[in-house]
């Protein structure tokens, strides 16, 4: 008898977990694209399909500690200039961002890698979503979640004085 998986730490290792899949080692797992396509071909069928149901959640983003932000802002600045840059890189450059997705699952079908890409690459965004924080303070048992406002988490200062500067814009 198999398990169910559903953990948000299984995105790390989602070649073991589609492999335990389809050997029937467990009986469901949460997988995202381009492994939901791999599973698919492989003859499994979506339970649920997450995007469908439009929650917001947070999937790519930066955190850093505030001691952190207020030490170094000049290293994290620059961090965050990279990562822009990099976003705006795989807009840019989409053949390129697909092959690092087929490299990064290790897969050989590149037609779900443009799928993934296709179906992820449009939410790809510097800015932190509240809506997404809000969605991860109603559903942790941490004291004062239920009270905290995404709002008063949120520094993006960097960003914010980025956008000012016009390099934002151009990136």
């Amino acid at each position: 008898m198999g398990i169910l998986l559903a953990s948000a730490q299984l995105e790390a290792d989602a070649t073991g977990v589609l492999t335990g899949l389809v050997t029937g080692a467990v009986q469901g797992a949460v997988l995202s694209s381009p492994f939901t396509e791999l599973a698919r071909s492989q003859g499994m069928r979506p339970l649920l399909d997450m995007r469908e149901l439009a929650i917001p959640l947070v999937a790519l983003n930066i955190t850093s500690t505030r001691g952190q932000l207020e030490r170094d802002p000049d290293l994290l600045r620059r961090f965050l200039m990279g990562y822009v840059e990099g976003l705006q890189y795989t807009r840019d450059h989409p053949a390129e961002t697909v092959e690092s997705i087929v490299r990064g699952t290790r897969t050989d079908n590149r037609a779900d890698a443009e799928t993934g890409y296709r179906l992820y690459s449009a939410d790809w965004s510097p800015w932190p979503s509240e809506a997404a924080i809000q969605t991860v303070l109603n559903n942790v048992d941490v004291p004062g979640a239920s009270t905290a406002r995404p709002a008063e988490l949120i520094d993006d200062r960097l960003l914010r004085d980025r956008e000012r500067s016009g390099w934002l814009a151009e990136h």
